[in-house]
């Protein structure tokens, strides 16, 4: 269907919000348009002029429940009432270079390094690491999203259900989560996503295969669920919770980071990325403060943050527990 004939066709009984969606979507679409219904909502795709692909799920009805299938990426959804997507990136797999590269310019193009106020300067940086994190050393055949959520409820509940999901199998993805428009009582749960940048304020759990989410300096909960993840908060007011397996838990520094259920004997390990520190013995002379409390511990880096570890105390800590990057 030609792009500039959808408004009007699929428009009948959409809010004032869904149609200004829409009308954007069509806009950058670049000639002919898809359009299909999943569940009981709609979604429009293309290509824009940059060759990249670009579209939205338009709510309708009580909710959504499909799958979304854009170029070489399919996504499961499960969504409530009046919550929609929208989402772009490259149409075919690319290389882990090319993933950071796209990722970075959309930052440059939202966060403009004319903008130095701090406020602005801390959250690129931070997107900037996260996207890093999340694809670097990943090879060179990566589906690349970026996926924002649309929320035209004020009211959401803490039952309902925000959920995307990946394939289970295949190639890995890499999907920035733009999580602003999430209500603050539902949790947005990912399924089988391998690589993910969470962004803004978000409470999220992980279910299926091990997964990595990295988070930018927003106040995030990131749960993980049986595989062996990895977390990362991005410097806000931060929870890590590692569920079943031997998971990583990463801090960047800024903030604070609380990480819940740090065991031991399931090989958990704590890695590190401060400026500068690349040895133990930096890492060590890094540290301001550390005690014990009385569910485990905590370590103040100065002004680069704090740590708080549950379930393990000082005295346990070994040096193989330990690690000065970020991998998964």
């Amino acid at each position: 269907m030609a792009a500039d004939s959808i408004v009007g066709a699929v428009t009948t009984g959409l809010s004032a919000q869904s149609k200004d969606l829409l009308t954007a979507v069509v806009a950058a679409i670049n000639g002919t348009a898809t359009v299909t219904d999943v569940g009981t909502s709609t979604v429009v795709n293309g290509v824009d002029k940059s060759g990249n692909s670009t579209g939205a799920l338009i709510a309708k009805g009580t909710g959504t429940t499909g799958t979304i299938n854009d170029g070489s990426v399919q996504i499961g959804v499960v969504l409530p009432e009046k919550v929609g997507l929208n989402f772009a990136g490259p149409v075919k797999e690319v290389s882990a270079a090319a993933a950071v590269t796209y990722f970075k310019e959309l930052i440059a193009a939202a966060l403009p390094s004319t903008n130095t106020t701090t406020a602005v300067v801390e959250n690129r940086a931070s997107l900037e690491n996260a996207v890093s994190l999340a694809s670097d050393g990943q090879g060179n055949s990566l589906n690349v999203r970026v996926i924002g959520i649309t929320n035209e409820s004020t009211t959401g509940k803490s039952t309902d259900t925000v959920k995307l999901s990946g394939s289970a199998t295949g190639n890995k993805e890499v999907v920035a989560i733009n999580a602003a428009n999430l209500a603050k009582e539902q949790t947005l749960i990912l399924e089988n996503l391998d690589r993910v940048v969470l962004v803004n304020d978000a409470k999220v759990q992980v279910t299926g295969g091990a997964a990595f989410v990295a988070g930018d300096n927003a106040n995030q909960s990131i749960s993980g669920g049986f595989g062996a993840d990895t977390l990362v908060g991005g410097g806000g007011n931060d929870t890590l919770v590692g569920g079943y397996g031997s998971d990583i838990f990463g801090f960047v520094g800024g903030g604070t980071t609380n990480v819940g259920d740090f065991n031991k004997a399931q090989g958990d390990k704590l890695a590190i990325q401060l400026t500068g520190v690349t040895t133990n013995a930096q890492l060590i002379s890094a540290v301001t403060a550390i005690q014990d409390t009385p569910t485990g511990m905590s370590v103040t880096f100065g002004k680069s943050g704090t740590i708080t570890l549950v379930g393990i105390h000082i005295a346990d800590i070994t040096a193989d527990m330990v690690q000065l990057s970020i991998k998964s």
